[in-house]
């Protein structure tokens, strides 16, 4: 009686899902793209002055300029829209504030929210006084001094003013996004960028829209969240009183593909040691903006600045993470592969490692086209192609993203290829081996987002598609992926039942489905319409409900390995899954449930705010997990037993210290430019003279302090450990 009553809940739970991505994909698609490009801030043809008939700027100028700025790679020094680096200023804040110090003769504010945009000749046509001030702002932008202010090295200046007419082009790129920040979409006089930046001198100040969907958010959550906790336990979709049985491990025999696959993480660990050496050395820029730390200094700091500019390492740094995460999940994979299989197809092994060197030939074809890029070397469209594309996130030249997608393709055929037995054999569709499969066709298929893009397309439209990637990639297909690859590792080590895992991934699959929507909430400040505010509120904060019930899977998980006692061998793996849920409640759950609501992203969007997300979610969960599946596999290879697990325990241990600091560190200089925002606008708090005050420098230059903890103590023996276990295991006769 009690299996008919769980088949029906199963049954009950696979509708859910499939009418749960259906009903929020169409709601995308709806409010997504055809809202989006019916509802586009219109680039004009022409920006005329009234009386002189002066043309300020064209269509063809502020697409270029948008080209230029992804050609020098600005968006990882500042940002656009809210979107890129924080060293530099926000364009169209910065933008704003030029033409208000410019505004001589009447109120700006008048003039700023009245649209004179004519539709039927493309124009834009500005009163005078608006007319002089936008001339006299753009005067500004032709100057070296403004962009020196901005914390640009004297060799980027050089770059970026060797062309006159690019530095035009930027201004009028810069000027644009300054005009539809301010200027009404419609009669409720509401910008196109729903009133941001906050500037109440220009009449930009939030909306009443976005406090009603502040309020909506907050009251829906609070009501799924009790009732998911309540269905959780009333309907035990939890693990239950758990029956333990140590595996036996001494029966494991490697295959040759799996052997190969530790190749991967060997590659995992040098680029995870220079992501976050880089990373260091990007965030002291902040503290000190022309120099490398003060043990080195005259020709020798000015030359690392030159070569390695803070747009250069900010972009590596990003790309870098990416490649080093999906490098060790890769190796995860093909290795569990045969474990699941049973076997070992024929070719596997060779097929895993030209897999292993078309990753690395695109893996330094990225780093190496980032940096060429950022030195200027590539012309025509030669940048897009093998340099960067210049999108947070995208700093990748568009081969490179051709070759990655290429090589997620095929590994996911590669461990289809490995686990095709157990697929046979397993009826159910809908069964783990079955999800495994489709959380790793997954990763594949929303990277393909990617290339719907190029760089002349709207920069609203980029930035749809962009976050499709960024968010339903790593919200989504990332997050599926962890929730199943949990599930699947619980029950290899016979800690819980396969119905209970499946049980519990279906359930979560459908609160992170609902998460589809909440992309949303990237949505409200780059030119979508003011729906966004709602929906992506509403849904956004969704995303927290499964990330606490893995907490809940962590505490679970600690009493399992209380009851197996020291006979247990995953103490550390576990250890690490804790870890990892904790940074995924946290780090991903409250720090983004904070930055999510409308009313605190309309102040913190663009600051050190977003970055503690960033951090907190970025590496405490995909970035640990990462290290987490390499540790699960070379204890497997070693039949239990993992060389230098004293070093693996004070590697996680430092990794933990490290990244609380930076987040403690990140959250509250995030705080003091909240406040800065909220007192005196979001020029204020980006600002290059805000990281200058005496109380902010300071706390940039503590940073040091966890920075080193997470490098020398976390990051450095970690590798040391992954590269001596896979030395003892390939040697092995």
């Amino acid at each position: 009686m009690k299996e008919k009553g769980s088949r029906h809940l199963r049954v009950l739970l696979v509708v859910c899902v499939i009418t749960s991505i259906f009903v929020l994909f169409s709601a995308l698609f709806r409010h997504g793209s055809i809202s989006i490009y019916e509802n586009l801030p219109v680039i004009p043809e022409k920006v005329i002055s009234q009386e002189s008939g002066k043309v300020l700027a064209t269509s063809e100028s502020i697409i270029k300029g948008q080209e230029a700025f992804r050609r020098l790679g600005l968006m990882s020094h500042m940002t656009s829209m809210g979107h890129g680096a924080y060293l530099g200023p926000d364009v169209s804040a910065d933008a704003l504030n030029r033409i208000l110090k410019n505004f001589v003769g009447g109120e700006a504010k008048k003039f700023f929210k009245n649209n004179t945009y004519e539709y039927d000749t493309g124009e834009l046509v500005l009163p005078e006084v608006y007319a002089r001030a936008w001339a006299d702002a753009k005067l500004d932008y032709l100057k070296e001094e403004t962009f020196m202010e901005w914390g640009f090295s004297d060799s980027v200046i050089g770059k970026i003013f060797a062309d006159s007419d690019t530095v035009n082009y930027l201004a009028d790129f810069f000027l644009w996004q300054a005009w539809i920040s301010v200027t009404p979409r419609s009669a409720d006089g509401v910008s196109y960028t729903n009133n941001w930046p906050y500037e109440p001198k220009a009449g930009n100040t939030i909306t009443p829209e976005a406090w009603n969907a502040t309020y909506a958010s907050i009251v829906i959550f609070c009501v799924i969240l009790f009732s998911v906790v309540y269905l959780y336990k009333k309907r035990d979709f939890g693990f239950g009183e758990p029956k333990i049985k140590i595996p036996d491990l001494s029966g494991i025999s490697l295959t040759a593909s799996q052997k190969s696959s530790l190749l991967f993480f060997i590659l995992a660990g040098v680029l995870f040691l220079f992501q976050v050496m880089i990373g260091g050395f990007s965030a002291h820029y902040y503290a000190d903006h022309g120099a490398f730390y003060p043990v080195i200094t005259g020709n020798y700091s000015d030359l690392l600045v030159k070569f390695f500019p803070f747009h250069i390492t900010r972009a590596l740094h990003i790309q870098l993470a990416i490649l080093w995460i999906a490098s060790a999940w890769m190796g995860a994979g093909l290795f569990v592969a045969p474990l699941i299989g049973g076997n070992e197809p024929k070719y596997q092994a060779g097929l895993v490692k030209i897999l292993f060197g078309a990753v690395t030939f695109a893996g330094l074809g990225n780093i190496f086209g980032i940096w060429l890029s950022g030195q200027q070397f590539f012309s025509d469209n030669m940048w897009f192609w093998l340099g960067t594309q210049g999108w947070e996130y995208f700093e990748l030249g568009r081969l490179w993203q051709i070759l990655i997608l290429m090589g997620l393709a095929i590994f996911s055929f590669l461990v289809y290829r490995g686990m095709k037995p157990a697929l046979a054999k397993e009826k159910d569709k809908g069964s783990l081996i079955h999800l495994f499969l489709y959380s790793v066709i997954g990763i594949t298929f929303f990277y393909v987002f990617g290339l719907l893009f190029s760089p002349t397309t709207h920069i609203t439209i980029a930035e749809y598609w962009r976050w499709w990637v960024i968010h339903l990639w790593v919200e989504g297909a990332f997050e599926f992926f962890v929730t199943v690859t949990v599930a699947f590792i619980l029950v290899t080590m016979n800690l819980i039942s396969p119905s209970r895992a499946i049980r519990t991934s279906y359930w979560q699959l459908i609160l992170i489905s609902a998460g589809i929507i909440g992309t949303g909430h990237h949505y409200y400040w780059i030119g979508a319409s003011g729906s966004w505010l709602m929906l992506g509120s509403i849904f956004s904060t969704l995303e927290v409900v499964p990330l606490t019930l893995l907490i809940g899977e962590a505490i679970w998980n600690r009493r399992v390995i209380k009851k197996a006692g020291k006979n247990f061998p995953f103490a550390l793996v576990f250890c690490m899954m804790s870890g990892v849920a904790l940074w995924n409640f946290f780090g991903a759950g409250v720090l983004g449930a904070i930055i999510n609501v409308p009313w605190t992203n309309y102040y913190s969007h663009g600051t050190f705010l977003t970055s503690t997300h960033g951090h907190g979610a970025m590496f405490g969960v995909f970035g640990l997990f990462a290290l987490t599946l390499m540790v699960f596999c070379l204890q497997i290879s070693g039949k239990g037993k993992l060389f230098l697990k004293s070093i693996f325990n004070l590697s996680f241990a430092g990794l933990m210290f490290g990244l609380f600091g930076m987040v403690a560190i990140l959250f509250v200089i995030g705080s003091y430019q909240f406040m800065e925002c909220w007192n005196n606008g979001y020029y204020a708090a980006r600002n290059l003279a805000f990281y200058d005050q005496s109380h902010i420098k300071m706390l940039l230059w503590i940073r040091i302090f966890p920075d080193a903890i997470f490098i020398i103590f976390g990051a450095a023996p970690f590798v040391l450990a992954i590269f001596y276990n896979v030395y003892k295991i390939m040697i092995k006769k």
